[in-house]
């Protein structure tokens, strides 16, 4: 039996996309939270979430601090990571639910493309 959910008013374009300026990308996770690409870094909101997931979300990401991004699997768990320049490790920052991946990778595309550009333009000729 399927339930429909009334939509909730959309706080992160109130909330998130200021940090960013114009946004070029959405990744949409889970429980409502949401990566915000811009021009020149992202933002991960969780804003629209509900309960005790809902935060403030953290300082922008420039993409000058970012070696990329990526889909990666914690066991059953397809999540977002960003590799951030002063890190070994992968940062994860979204869980997606499965039929988010596809969405997901779309966006990504879009933010790698954006990180490779900013980092080629900091490249000394």
């Amino acid at each position: 039996m399927t339930h429909a959910i009334e939509p909730l008013p959309d706080t992160t374009a109130a909330t998130c996309a200021p940090l960013v300026g114009r946004v070029m990308a959405r990744i949409h996770g889970a429980l409502r939270s949401e990566v915000l690409v811009g021009l020149d870094r992202l933002v991960v909101c969780t804003c629209a979430a509900t309960g005790p997931s809902a935060s403030q979300p953290r300082l922008p990401w420039r993409f000058a601090e970012l070696a990329g991004a990526d889909v990666v699997h914690y066991g059953s768990l397809p999540v977002v990571v960003v590799r951030p320049l002063d890190r070994d490790e992968p940062v994860p920052v979204l869980v997606l639910e499965r039929d988010q991946i596809g969405g997901a990778l779309d966006g990504l595309s879009t933010l790698r493309r954006l990180i490779a550009d900013r980092r080629a333009a900091e490249v000394p000729a």
